[in-house]
């Protein structure tokens, strides 16, 4: 009989064995999504006004969105559960104006624990964590931020967790093939912040992919369609900058049967 694997599966071990593994690949490095959503992410934390001062990627991975970040000038440093993530960070971007360094996320000497942040992210990595890991990994966050901080955090919107299970034909057992043990709407991780004792500003669905799409279209792709999304998207962008909106309001009203991929929010640390 197939052995399904869950939640009490899922030792912190067993854990840190699968993601050093995957941080160990090199040719896994295009499946990271702060690799391939860092520039949405970005513009979206710059255009609600908290992407400045002391920034910490909690959960940096190989240091992806850390990257994107530090070209808008802030101050970064990034924090990881692997150490193989965290070598891979450092070579990524020493020597980069603004990088202080990735550390190990369990190291209580880590040189980021001297430090209270302007912002800290954390990109795709609730959906990981059993209950106990969300309670303490939110409370190391709050105790990391300055009073007033906030938190950007991203997981999957509305995941339905069946559709990614893998089966292992040597050990006769199935398994999320990213090792996601929830999923979330948003008003699931509204609670989840705020169960955490930070003030909910935002939390919604968005498309990274939209928000860091050139807003002029290519040359090469002057098709009817794409001159009309580019036309919407500045339509939706001039409203928003004269209206002195914070958040994409083109994301408020999906079509019929839509379902935006990526569950967004941002919370304020009280005090």
């Amino acid at each position: 009989m197939v052995e399904k694997k869950g939640e009490s599966d899922w030792t912190a071990e067993r854990v840190n064995r699968f993601w050093q593994y995957y941080a160990s690949r090199p040719d896994l490095r295009g499946t990271y999504f702060s690799l391939q959503m860092g520039a949405g992410m970005t513009r979206f934390l710059d255009q609600a006004g908290v992407l400045r001062g002391d920034v910490l990627d909690y959960g940096c991975g190989l240091g992806f969105l850390c990257e994107a970040m530090l070209a808008r000038r802030v101050e970064c440093w990034g924090c990881d559960g692997s150490p193989d993530a965290v070598q891979a960070s450092d070579r990524l971007l020493r020597g980069k104006r603004g990088w202080h360094g990735a550390s190990l996320s369990s190291d209580p000497r880590a040189p980021f624990r001297d430090r209270r942040f302007d912002l800290v992210t954390c990109i795709e990595t609730v959906e990981h964590l059993p209950p106990e890991g969300k309670t303490r990994v939110l409370s190391d966050i709050g105790s990391l931020l300055r009073p007033g901080g906030s938190l950007f955090i991203t997981t999957p919107n509305d995941e339905e967790l069946g559709r990614a299970m893998h089966y292992c034909p040597f050990c006769d057992a199935e398994f999320h093939s990213m090792q996601h043990l929830s999923s979330f709407d948003r008003g699931a991780l509204r609670l989840l912040l705020e169960g955490a004792g930070f003030e909910v500003i935002y939390s919604d669905a968005v498309d990274f992919a939209e928000i860091q799409a050139p807003v002029v279209p290519s040359l090469l792709d002057l098709s009817a369609r794409s001159l009309l999304r580019s036309a919407r998207r500045l339509a939706f962008e001039s409203y928003d900058r004269l209206s002195g909106r914070r958040f994409p309001s083109r994301f408020e009203h999906p079509k019929a049967g839509q379902k935006f991929p990526h569950l967004v929010a941002l919370a304020v640390k009280r005090g």
